[in-house]
């Protein structure tokens, strides 16, 4: 099974619709099965918590075909591994600067949280250090690179999309199919051009994603190139091979999987459990 730590703003909706398109019916866009006791309006303030085996495990009891998830709740340190000893993690990590400044962007043009302040949103826990605590479940980059190295979790790079997909598929998941359009691409990028140009909230970017950056830096410079040594010295002619060819999805598996994840997991499944007619 693979399991997809999805951070916002990290080209993780394009992944997303690769999976549905790979995988149809064994794809699921997965949330939690207990209601979160974090208000609706403080989600954005807060850390949820993570997808976990007993999750999981519920998950293979009523959908036992599914083989890949993907949501903002997998996360690193969880412990699916109970259940599924072979599962797959993999992840990608943007520019943590950039990140945070498009996660900001994006809740006021797509959340329509027009009322947020950048400096006080800056202060809560949820944007610090994102990508770090995605992994590790805290601000501890030594942690992050423990996890990594003991679950041997793929890092891919979305400013090198293409290049990772090649890497995951022939390294970790040759049944993955990566043709693929982007999605989740924003067009007015005022706002995070506005907050990296301005000198006082650039700073309060650089001293929010610390930590971030120090594993961005090690992906990038160690990890993403022994991934490179792996895959040989085919990778120059299929990554001009596959930015050349024609890329779509498969859309009747990619609305296969949706209509699965949005009515039979979320309508049925999961609101039956909190009524309390499932276990």
């Amino acid at each position: 099974m693979i399991a997809f730590i999805h951070t916002y703003k990290t080209a993780g909706t394009s992944i997303k619709w690769i999976f549905r398109s790979s995988y149809g019916l064994r794809h699921l866009d997965i949330t939690k099965w207990d209601e979160s006791k974090i208000p609706h309006d403080s989600r954005i303030l807060h850390s949820p918590d993570p997808i976990n085996s007993v999750d999981l495990k519920r998950v293979i009891k009523y959908m036992p075909h599914v083989k890949s998830i993907l949501g903002h709740e997998v996360m690193g340190f969880s412990d699916l591994e109970k259940v599924m000893p072979d599962i797959q993690y993999c992840t990608f990590m943007r520019d943590p600067i950039k990140q945070t400044a498009s996660w900001f962007q994006y809740l006021i043009n797509v959340g329509n949280r027009k009322e947020l302040d950048f400096k006080s949103y800056m202060k809560s826990e949820f944007p610090k250090n994102r990508q770090v605590k995605m992994i590790a479940g805290k601000e501890d980059l030594d942690t992050a690179l423990k996890i990594i190295k003991e679950k041997k979790i793929f890092m891919g790079l979305t400013e090198r999309f293409d290049e990772s997909l090649l890497l995951f598929k022939k390294l970790y998941c040759p049944s993955l199919s990566i043709s693929y359009s982007r999605r989740g691409i924003a067009t007015d990028k005022s706002i995070f051009n506005e907050l990296l140009e301005d000198e006082e909230t650039y700073q309060i970017l650089l001293d929010s994603t610390k930590l971030d950056r120090k594993l961005y830096d090690i992906v990038q410079n160690e990890i993403f190139p022994n991934y490179l040594n792996l895959y040989g010295n085919e990778m120059e002619a299929d990554l001009k091979h596959f930015k050349e060819e024609k890329k779509k999805f498969n859309m009747t598996n990619v609305n296969l999987s949706r209509i699965q994840s949005k009515y039979l997991f979320q309508k049925v499944l999961v609101k039956s459990y909190r009524n309390g007619v499932l276990k």
